[in-house]
């Protein structure tokens, strides 16, 4: 089964270049691209329930008061631990990486050439995990249908054959 919505990814950056890449190298039939050009942004948003966060790990070029990618991604994090959250950072140090992954983010990915495929990537190997987990999800409704049904069939036979 494929899915049938599209996966809702915001995209938060405040390098507006960066961003206009991302979105337009991102966004297809199955996967809707909201951007933002703050953590703060994203935060007030988040009810609507992206399953991905990319997120930059530096967020203040626009605003020195800004909150960094890291405490989003803890807030994040905190309120809707069930999205994925892809950090993204010019940084290559892996320290960085590293607390990024321990607060929760799923993957860390460092600007440059490859950062695009890499973002695609990860959200195809995301969107194949819902869709994995939804399917389970039905087919273990249908399997707690199917043993409901029988255990009113059997005792359905039971009392009918005290009965007669």
């Amino acid at each position: 089964m494929k899915l049938t919505n599209k996966i809702k990814v915001f995209l938060v950056d405040d390098d507006k270049m960066f961003t206009r890449l991302l979105t337009n190298s991102l966004s297809n039939s199955s996967t809707e691209i909201v951007p933002f050009p703050s953590g703060e942004e994203c935060l007030k948003r988040l009810e609507q329930g992206p399953q991905i966060v990319i997120l930059d790990y530096y967020l203040n070029g626009n605003n020195p008061n800004a909150m960094n990618g890291m405490q989003v991604l803890k807030k994040i994090k905190k309120e809707h631990p069930q999205t994925d959250v892809i950090m993204l950072s010019s940084q290559e140090g892996i320290d960085v990486a590293i607390d990024t992954l321990k607060e929760g983010a799923y993957d860390y990915v460092t600007k440059g050439a490859n950062a695009v495929i890499r973002v695609r990537n990860l959200i195809r190997r995301i969107a194949d995990r819902i869709e994995l987990t939804d399917n389970m999800q039905e087919e273990t409704s249908k399997i707690k249908k199917i043993n409901i049904l029988v255990i009113v069939a059997f005792v359905l036979l039971f009392v009918l054959g005290r009965i007669l």
